[in-house]
């Protein structure tokens, strides 16, 4: 290899992990819901393929995707979007997977096999002012309960984020808001991104 080919090669792996950094850095894989279970971000991002079989058999459409509004590294792999479906965990995904970067889980342990949990946001959420029911009936978990005020509990132990109230939430569907893409209730991976959420509704 000559130096400028060697010079080129360098700088060309540099630009690729600065780009990786800003695309992590600006919320891609840490904060994706990924199908249950995706092993953790590293090897999942090192075993996916992005040949899209899980996306293709998925029943229920929950699956889609990601786009470099996602970060450059998640940019084809799978994530999920339950705007356009939940996960009723049929396996099906695991079953396709060529390459095992989804393994199989047991949707009665959360702890075990949770995509994230749901958070209730209450700008957005129409039990705070006209009331509704939705996401607390649709739960297939029981993991949500009313209040004393017929508002929305997440109980975050028993969820494990199927993401059917974000899906049948009306909230957005229905335009009670205006703006943005944030239903009434929505599932998040982790703490960071709950207190997130918290911050911008009180900001």
């Amino acid at each position: 290899m000559t130096r400028k080919a060697f010079l080129g090669v360098g700088a060309a792996a540099v630009c690729s992990g600065a780009f990786g950094g800003i695309a992590l850095a600006l919320g891609g894989p840490d904060e994706l819901l990924r199908p249950p279970v995706v092993r953790d971000e590293a090897e999942f991002a090192s075993r996916c393929i992005r040949c899209y079989r899980c996306i293709s058999v998925c029943p229920t459409g929950v699956l889609a995707p990601a786009t470099l509004d996602d970060g450059l590294l998640a940019m084809r792999t799978p994530k999920v979007d339950f705007h356009r479906g939940y996960c009723d965990f049929c396996n099906k995904c695991v079953d396709v997977c060529p390459t095992r970067a989804i393994e199989a889980c047991d949707p009665l342990q959360p702890s075990e096999g949770r995509i994230g949990y749901a958070v209730v946001q209450p700008d957005r959420c129409l039990a705070y002012s006209t009331g509704c029911l939705e996401c607390e009936e649709a739960c297939p978990y029981d993991a949500i309960s009313l209040d004393a005020d017929n508002r929305p509990v997440v109980n975050v132990d028993a969820c494990n984020g199927c993401g059917t109230c974000e899906y049948v939430c009306p909230a957005l569907v229905y335009r009670s808001f205006s703006g943005g893409t944030r239903r009434g209730i929505v599932v998040v991976k982790n703490e960071a991104q709950e207190e997130k959420q918290r911050a911008s509704i009180e900001g």
